[in-house]
């Protein structure tokens, strides 16, 4: 008995798959009018692009999908029934500002449309009867945009910025700064530079790519973020007001049950690390930090300075020598933030140790 292979329908849905993995990369359009005809038109235009599309006619619906999935970018007529396309607009931005909108209307009046437009709730606008020609124009520089946008969040996330500039980030100049009460967490990967010598440039960006990526969900859900990335290690801040102790010290403890997680998957011979475990260090100190914009008019630069930066940073680097228990990750905190717990269980005292030499010696905890 021979076995036959349909040769043809097995290219037909390879073919189908890598058109949708292309339409995936191209970016997510959602459509949304009351009209059918207007939508089926637009829908056709946009795939025949190569873009995923999903469309609707509720504005209601639409909302509810967004929330299940992100969107890059919306095209929404302006007059329907349920709710104006401004309206769903707004309602899409309050819920995840990390899209282009944009406004398709029949009507002539453009005033409120441009004050949408200068408030930042639009990107643009394109009038009935639309034009294929200048829709295409439009969601090509919408969706440049859009990756721009989160490449430079990338760069510089929202979080620092905010806390400086408090929206105004159009207005940044150099020399600004402001004080913040916050917990400074120093993390570090013991020996990388030793586990990954044997490794191509590529793989070593790619394994501490892939380590951040875990570990980012993480800090997020305890309110902290990265100030800064340093080779190996990074500048983390806790800054909620009265309960950023809480937050760093339960993403220190959750961090140690991820690294298992993590170090389980590399045990295995073959993978990056060759079997070997990740070990990492974390100090962390609590007081006053200085964060502000230095540079020229063409250079400008986020950086953060005071003791508790120097200190936290010490902590980390006394957390190597000290006789702790074995583990993959070791966290150690200061006084000044175990004072600042509402509940000091588990906490061990490895005694008092100097962290900066104007000051007199601080007890530190083990985690």
């Amino acid at each position: 008995m021979k076995l036959k292979l349909n040769l043809s329908k097995g290219a037909e849905k390879l073919n189908a798959k890598q058109a949708q993995k292309q339409a995936t990369q191209k970016g997510h359009i959602l459509l949304v009018d009351d009209e059918p005809e207007n939508l089926d038109g637009l829908e056709a235009l946009l795939v025949s692009e190569g873009y995923e599309v999903s469309a609707s006619t509720s504005p209601h619906e639409a909302l509810e999908m967004v929330k299940g999935r992100p969107v890059d970018l919306i095209i929404s007529d302006q007059r329907m029934p349920l709710m104006l396309g401004t309206e769903l607009l707004s309602a899409v931005k309050a819920h995840r500002e990390d899209n282009i909108r944009v406004i398709l209307t029949g009507h002539t009046d453009m005033n409120d449309l441009i004050t949408c437009i200068n408030n930042g709730l639009l990107y643009r606008y394109l009038v009935k009867p639309w034009r294929a020609e200048e829709v295409l124009e439009v969601v090509e520089e919408g969706m440049k945009k859009i990756k721009i946008d989160r490449v430079r969040e990338r760069l510089l996330p929202k979080t620092l910025w905010e806390r400086l500039y408090e929206g105004r980030l159009e207005d940044t100049t150099p020399g600004e700064g402001r004080a913040l009460e916050c917990v400074a967490a120093f993390i570090d990967i013991r020996d990388f530079q030793s586990i990954t010598s044997h490794l191509p440039p590529s793989d070593v960006f790619h394994l501490l790519s892939n380590l951040i990526s875990a570990l980012e969900p993480h800090l997020t859900a305890h309110h902290g973020y990265v100030a800064h990335h340093a080779g190996d290690g990074a500048l983390l801040i806790f800054d909620r007001k009265d309960v950023c102790a809480q937050d760093a010290v339960h993403f220190a403890r959750g961090v140690c049950g991820l690294l298992t997680e993590i170090n389980e998957r590399l045990s295995d011979p073959l993978s990056l690390t060759r079997g070997q475990a990740i070990t990492l260090g974390v100090g962390m100190h609590m007081g006053r930090v200085l964060l502000g914009s230095v540079g020229s008019p063409n250079h400008l630069e986020l950086t953060m300075l005071g003791d508790v930066v120097s200190a936290a940073a010490r902590v980390e680097s006394i957390s190597r020598t000290l006789n702790t228990p074995h583990s993959s990750c070791v966290a150690l905190a200061s006084a000044p933030l175990v004072a600042r717990l509402t509940d000091r269980e588990g906490l061990t005292s490895l005694g008092a140790h100097s962290l900066l030499h104007h000051e007199p010696p601080t007890e530190l905890f083990h985690l």
